[in-house]
């Protein structure tokens, strides 16, 4: 069960698009549904020290979100906002309170262009 404060914070609603497999066709297979309704904190600029160490030369387009953990959400995917979608750079875990036991998880995003 999510902490009373993340759920407060987790005020938008995004989706995720998994990337087909790699197996030679991928140019014509469009990127599927995996999930629907995520519950999410709002998008935030990327610190610099962060996206330096990702190497994500463009800061303007990085943003980060924090999700619940355990959830089916990888690198590569694609997260879907508002009709806008990025590519997850990084899924880290995340401890929401210091000594909490609930586990989350921190999206590192870049625009899609």
């Amino acid at each position: 069960m999510a902490d009373k404060t993340f759920t407060l914070m987790a005020t938008v609603t995004a989706s995720t698009k998994r990337r087909p497999n790699a197996d030679g066709n991928e140019l014509f297979q469009a990127s599927s549904e995996n999930l629907a309704s995520l519950a999410c904190t709002p998008l935030d600029t990327l610190d610099a020290m962060t996206a330096n160490l990702l190497g994500l030369q463009a800061p303007y387009t990085t943003r980060q979100t924090f999700i619940e953990g355990g959830l089916d959400v990888l690198k590569g995917d694609i997260l879907v906002v508002d009709s806008t979608e990025y590519d997850v750079k990084a899924v880290e875990a995340y401890e929401w309170t210091p000594g909490g036991t609930d586990d989350y998880a921190r999206l590192i995003l870049e625009l899609v262009d």
